[in-house]
């Protein structure tokens, strides 16, 4: 066993101390920069060691430098392009999964913290908000086999999203000088001015689709790709409910949320006739919100409510949202769709007027009611005068 040593590491510019180490004189310099990495939270790989201003390579030993007390000064790199890693990463996984989206990220099989360090230095925002212009066709055999005929504009986002990890996506969001959040990019030869998350929506990756409806950076929403299609109408394709349903509840005021109604039912048709057809998760999801905004239903909404296979879900969603129906005809039990959907008072207009005539019914019944015992109560007043009257003059006559 060797002897140990006393170590100072310091900062190579600064000279502020780190830590102060006793460690055994065999002890190698890879094994050194292991401890450093915990001290500084920087990963091993963009560390560098110097002792008397030469840079020691990680088989080097202590010993090696021949004194029991030692300074060793630490340097840090300069990390690597942001960009070219996370796309080189999505190459290897392609390549890997052959031709198929992975299941899993490759962040989650690399080293995560190699990337948060990349993204915490980056203090000018160069490398988050950096863009690949043109990635061209044969530029190497991976990419091609990756099926990327052109990688156009893209960001680091687009590639974190392609990546499929949510943590990832969140460290670059959150970085305070990153501008890429809502940028359209093409993603392989089809997949045109698409942003991140149409990716994540097509791809069916939940987590990250919630991730960047509810982060203040992305904004770009209802943003339409080269085909006219919104991030709702692949969250329909993918069958995402919860991402469907997340970006219903996106917009509070009317307008906009009967907007995103409207292309909800419309990216419903599209499912249905072009792909296979949505989940009953889906479809009931889609009438309850339609039968909750009943009066102001677009045409083609209206169409969709009056499906025949969607008649005992509306049936079941009306009663469910406690509807009076004031003016539906409920003949034999079964509700009529036509008045029902067609109808285009307002709900809360319909009970009222309901409420009027229940009132007014009930007025009617108790006037009938006190007339029909006044009239009673006269008619025993005129009787019993009557019979008064005929007593006193048989009264009389006895008396005379």
């Amino acid at each position: 066993m060797g002897t140990n040593m006393e170590v100072e590491v310091v900062w190579a510019f600064s000279r502020s101390v780190i830590c102060n180490l006793s460690l055994s004189s065999k002890i190698t310099i890879r094994e050194l920069k292991k401890t450093i990495s915990e001290r500084t939270r920087v990963p091993v790989r963009f560390l560098d060691v110097m002792c008397e201003d030469k840079v020691a390579t990680d088989t080097h030993r202590l010993h090696d430098f021949g004194d029991a007390e030692l300074q060793m000064q630490v340097l840090r790199k300069k990390p690597t392009e942001l960009l070219s890693m996370l796309r080189e990463w999505y190459i290897r996984d392609w390549d890997t999964s052959r031709g198929t989206y992975p299941e899993h990220s490759a962040v989650a099989r690399c080293d995560l913290p190699i990337l948060e360090y990349i993204i915490a230095t980056d203090a000018d925002a160069s490398l988050v908000n950096e863009k690949h212009e043109v990635w061209p066709r044969l530029e190497n055999q991976k990419a091609e086999r990756a099926g990327s005929a052109v990688h156009q504009n893209c960001t680091v986002l687009h590639y974190a999203v392609l990546l499929r990890d949510a943590q990832l996506c969140k460290l670059i969001l959150d970085h305070p000088g990153f501008q890429g959040a809502n940028v359209c990019g093409t993603i392989k030869c089809n997949f045109l001015n698409w942003t991140a998350l149409h990716i994540a929506c097509d791809l069916g990756v939940k987590d990250v689709c919630l991730l960047l409806l509810r982060h203040p950076q992305f904004t770009a929403v209802w943003d339409r790709d080269f085909e006219g299609r919104t991030a709702l109408h692949h969250a329909m394709y993918a069958r995402q409910h919860e991402v469907v349903a997340a970006l219903l509840d996106q917009h509070h005021d009317l307008k906009s949320h009967h907007y995103a109604l409207d292309l909800a039912v419309e990216s419903y048709d599209d499912c249905q006739r072009n792909y296979r057809r949505p989940s009953p998760d889906m479809q009931n999801m889609l009438v309850q919100r339609c039968a909750k905004s009943m009066s102001h239903l677009s045409p083609e909404a209206n169409a969709f409510l009056r499906q025949p296979e969607n008649r005992n879900m509306l049936q079941d969603s009306l009663k469910h949202c406690g509807r009076l129906l004031a003016g539906v005809h409920l003949g034999k039990g079964h509700l009529d769709l036509e008045q029902a959907v067609l109808n285009r008072f307002d709900q809360s207009t319909k009970d009222e007027l309901a409420h009027h005539r229940y009132v007014k019914l009930q007025r009617r019944r108790r006037f009938a009611a006190k007339a029909s015992e006044d009239n009673r109560k006269r008619m025993w007043r005129s009787k019993a005068s009557r019979i008064t009257s005929k007593h006193a003059v048989f009264t009389g006559y006895l008396e005379d």
